[in-house]
């Protein structure tokens, strides 16, 4: 499933393709690849006045299976700005995939925190919401994501997490499994493997050459591929049942792929 996120209002510098073109462009890259290998959520910035148009065409007549959303680009889920767009996507029976944590390549972290999105969840109580990053990864919020998961529309997904400078052994750390582990173990006993969904972020990753970018991303990949054998060796249980429904059934759910 891939994420479609709207850049031009963060820089004020607006892309050469407009929102809807972008939109459409990643709905036509479906007929260039095998039949059901390919989703995606549409994106657009809850600021422009015609966003609830974006999405609606979207889905609509393009097919998105959901919507992105990057607080990170300069507004707070929680601001009254963005409400129309939740009654839409909310009318529609989609899922938002909310960005969490940091600010990534934007530069507005604050408002990325995961509790600015309880109140979102409160108000839109059918709508979905799948906190993108889980509050942005082992160092990042993941805590404060987890205390918001009381709220039954909430559910994480652990995209990027990966990108921890030294998530697989190097020579200038180890590996992160027993720590990753552990959160993954707090998350599943608080709320159950239900809500947790494996995901990439930015495929290409972030790394200082290529191909230590690929191997990270494929390691994170078998990371969780292996995740009852590898949480074994730290005491930790996880059934093939409820890795597979990480892995890709939540997701299959969610996004109404099945």
């Amino acid at each position: 499933v891939n994420l479609v996120t709207d850049w031009g209002l963060t820089w004020g510098e607006e892309p050469e393709w407009d929102i809807w073109k972008v939109n459409q462009f990643a709905a036509d890259l479906r007929q260039k690849l095998p039949a059901g290998r390919y989703q995606f959520a549409c994106g657009v910035d809850p600021r422009r006045y015609n966003a609830s148009e974006v999405v609606e065409k979207a889905v609509k007549e393009w097919g998105a299976v959901a919507l992105k959303l990057l607080p990170c680009t300069g507004f707070y889920p929680n601001d009254a700005v963005c409400y129309p767009i939740y009654e839409t996507v909310q009318s529609l029976g989609i899922p938002i995939v909310m960005h969490t944590g940091h600010g990534d390549v934007a530069p507005y972290p604050m408002q990325s925190h995961p509790f600015n999105v309880a109140d979102v969840a409160r108000d839109f109580p059918k709508l979905n919401i799948i906190l993108a990053h889980a509050g942005g990864g082992i160092d990042g919020l993941w805590r404060e994501a987890n205390l918001i998961g009381f709220l039954g529309n909430i559910y994480f997904d652990v995209s990027a997490w990966q990108n921890h400078p030294s998530f697989m052994p190097t020579d200038q750390g180890p590996a992160l499994d027993e720590e990753a582990i552990k959160v993954l173990h707090v998350f599943r006993g608080r709320w159950g493997c239900e809500k947790i969904l494996f995901g990439t972020d930015y495929i290409k990753g972030l790394g200082l050459s290529r191909e230590a970018t690929w191997n990270n991303d494929r390691y994170y990949a078998d990371f969780y591929r292996e995740l009852p054998e590898r949480a074994k060796k730290f005491g930790y249980g996880f059934s093939r049942e409820e890795t597979d429904l990480m892995l890709e059934g939540n997701a299959k759910r969610l996004f109404k792929l099945e």
